[in-house]
This record gives C-alpha cells, sequence and structure tokens, in this order.
C-alpha cells in the first residue's frame, strides 16, 4: 500500500498529494488526510498528475473528484483504459456525463512515468468550441478523441473528496503509483471561497523541502503540526 501524503496550500492556490486514499477537501474527519478548509470550486481548475503505470489488461482509476463518497454519481476522473492508456471523464451536478475522451495512441507498459494534464472550465471555453483540455506525457489529445466533447457549459457540482488510487465505475483500484496529483486554479475571483494561505514560522525555514514532525505550517488561526492527523511527517513543502 503506497501511503498518502499531502502539502500545505501553495502560493498559487494549489495543493499537492501523493499515494492513495480519500482527501477531504471541506473539514477534518476521520479517515480523511488533508487540513480543514474549502479547497475546490469545481467550476474551473487544473489537475496535473505524475504517475508511475502499473500493470496493463484491466481498466483502472487513477484519480477522482467528488462530493459523494459511498455513491459517486457526480464525478471528475482520470482513468486508464486495458493498455493503460489515461482518459478523462466527468459528469455536471445531476450525473450527466458532459465529457470523456477516447484514446488512440500507444499502449504504455507498466514501469513507465507518466506526466497526465486536465483543464477544465464549467462556464468558458478554454480553446475554440471546448471547454477543456487534457494532455498525455505534453501530447493534447485533439477534438477526434472528445466522445462527447465539453462543446457547451455545464452546471457543475462541487468536490469534497479527492480520491487517489481507488477505482470507479466498474475499474480495479490503480495498480501504479500516484507520484504526484497537483490541483490549481482552486479559489480565486470567480466568486470561490479563497482558502487560508500557509506561512512558514521559524520552526520551517524558507527553502526546507521536507516538513519534520515537529514542524508547524500556520492557517491562518489553525496550526496544522507535522506528524498529526491532518498533515504526515514527510509531507512536502514547497518555498515560495
Amino acid at each position: 500500500m503506497q501511503d498518502p501524503t499531502i502539502s500545505p496550500l501553495l502560493d498559487n492556490l494549489a495543493f499537492q498529494a501523493s499515494g492513495r486514499g480519500r482527501f477531504g477537501l471541506t473539514e477534518q474527519v476521520a479517515g480523511d488526510r488533508f487540513p480543514r478548509g474549502t479547497r475546490v470550486i469545481g467550476d474551473h481548475g487544473t489537475v496535473r498528475l505524475v504517475v508511475t503505470t502499473g500493470a496493463a489488461g484491466t481498466a483502472q482509476t487513477v484519480c477522482y473528484l467528488t462530493d459523494d463518497p459511498s455513491n459517486p454519481v457526480n464525478y471528475l476522473a482520470i482513468r486508464l483504459d486495458t493498455s493503460n492508456r489515461p482518459f478523462v471523464q466527468f459528469t455536471d451536478q445531476l450525473g450527466v456525463i458532459k465529457a470523456k475522451t477516447i484514446p488512440s495512441f500507444a499502449v504504455i507498459a507498466a514501469g513507465i512515468r507518466t506526466e497526465i494534464e486536465l483543464e477544465w472550465d464549467a462556464y468558458t471555453a478554454i480553446v475554440t468550441g471546448r471547454h477543456s483540455r487534457f494532455s498525455v506525457n505534453g501530447v493534447e489529445v485533439d477534438d477526434s478523441e472528445w466522445s462527447p466533447p465539453p462543446s457547451i457549459p455545464w452546471v457543475n457540482f462541487q468536490p469534497t473528496y479527492l480520491f487517489l488510487g481507488a477505482g470507479l465505475l466498474g475499474d480495479v483500484d490503480f495498480l501504479g503509483t500516484v507520484d504526484s496529483c497537483q490541483i490549481t486554479n482552486v479559489a480565486d475571483s470567480r466568486g470561490g471561497v479563497v482558502p487560508p494561505r500557509p506561512t512558514r514560522n521559524s520552526s520551517a525555514l524558507a527553502g526546507q523541502s521536507v516538513l519534520s514532525a515537529g514542524a508547524e505550517i500556520v492557517y491562518e488561526g489553525a496550526v496544522a503540526t507535522g506528524g498529526d492527523s491532518g498533515l504526515t511527517a514527510d509531507a512536502t513543502v514547497t518555498p515560495p
């Protein structure tokens, strides 16, 4: 089992996680592995993944956002087909599939470091005629691989959980490793709740890449300490 880790909120209103597990995005509750506070608006954003693939042959889920962990009808998911090829699939607030890609590129073998990036905007087109773009190892999926394409606006759901490595829609759990999952554009001037931004105190110096068990990150009135239930001892810190 790959242990889950998280990083504090970064200066660009992003957070980063790795491993596998459930990460609560609204408040700290038993079983969740992320500090309290709204993190993801849902109407737009970018997910950047770095994974190492496992064995091919079965459909797998790498990560997904949802508003219901027990019955994820609404979701934004990055999955792998039986040839280890990443694709994206997401719904609106009513669980209606608004976009999906059908990969046509080469099979990806096990043990391959793979970079995946999804950008979406429910209300404003990102590229001509499309509200989302999706790329694998720097190569963007073209219009022919979207079915259905995200060509018109939709009403988004509000994500409250991030799952890494957990199966969805009949997929098995991800058979590789999630080295990094970063979500940006999580709250800004569009009306989302801007979450508190961390400041390092004297226990966590600028330039320090690893948060030790005794170091602290201050979240505007709340302190998350390395090693406690909200912040793992080896959570990475990215200096500004």
